[in-house]
């Protein structure tokens, strides 16, 4: 888990939550072939929230722990050219 939970809806945010929690969280957004590339330290909860924004598109957690945002029904990644999700994963973590 890489920062805190969101606050409940009746709480005000926190700065913690605002500097690590996606979207307020991201380091920096690009448009890369047609997908939404959200840089940061983001996690599955993150991803969670990136799918109710975009219903219907694939959200994904990419190996660099940013969230991707596909087009619905798509199977390609950025990351294809590198062999994959998962290769690039291990390539960053070796």
């Amino acid at each position: 888990m890489l920062g805190p939970d969101l606050p409940p809806p009746n709480e005000p945010f926190k700065t913690e939550a605002f500097e690590t929690r996606w979207p307020t969280g991201a380091t920096k957004c690009e448009l890369i072939d047609g997908a939404l590339i959200f840089s940061g330290g983001f996690d599955d909860r993150d991803v969670e929230t990136a799918s109710r924004a975009y219903p219907g598109r694939r959200v994904q957690l990419g190996p660099d722990n940013g969230v991707e945002v596909y087009p619905g029904g798509s199977t390609w990644t950025i990351w294809d050219q590198w062999g994959g999700v998962e290769a690039a994963r291990a390539a960053m973590n070796s």
